[in-house]
């Protein structure tokens, strides 16, 4: 999942993980700060990358939350990690403002996201049934029986 400071990236893939595991399916979230305390402060773009090939080479979902403000390291974690879909969270309203210690005036929306997910005007619940509808309907997981 991708998009500028402030869109709710973090919340709406923390809602996507939880409804995974609530369906049985082995999830895990990834974000920078995780990375940073953990792996890598010099190369948190590789270290997200390793880790989740790692994850998904046994196949574990992995939700990965953060900025990637570029295209060249979205593509970059494209060509790394299979399978992979790029997820923009868009706040889309201009009332949206980034996080503090955030400057967003660099980041370069998806050009070909294969999810657009509007935040302005739903909750992260809302955001996240509609990646777990994409996921659905792509063969991420399998459908809930009513």
């Amino acid at each position: 999942m991708t998009g500028p400071s402030g869109a709710g990236c973090h919340t709406v893939a923390r809602a996507v993980v939880d409804e995974l595991i609530r369906r049985g399916r082995p999830a895990v979230l990834i974000d920078r700060a995780g990375v940073e305390s953990y792996l890598s402060r010099s190369d948190p773009e590789g270290a997200v990358r390793w880790l989740a090939g790692l994850l998904t080479t046994g196949d574990v979902m992995a939700v990965i939350a953060t900025p990637a403000p570029t295209r060249a390291i979205r593509d970059r974690a494209r060509a790394e990690i299979s399978p992979f879909a790029e997820i923009f969270v868009d706040p889309s309203a201009p009332a949206t403002s980034p996080a503090p210690g955030h400057d967003d005036h660099t980041y370069e929306e998806p050009y070909g996201a294969e999810l657009r997910v509007p935040t302005h005007d739903r909750d992260a619940p809302a955001a996240a049934a509609l990646v777990v509808s994409w996921l659905e309907a792509h063969g991420g997981i399998a459908a809930e029986s009513p």
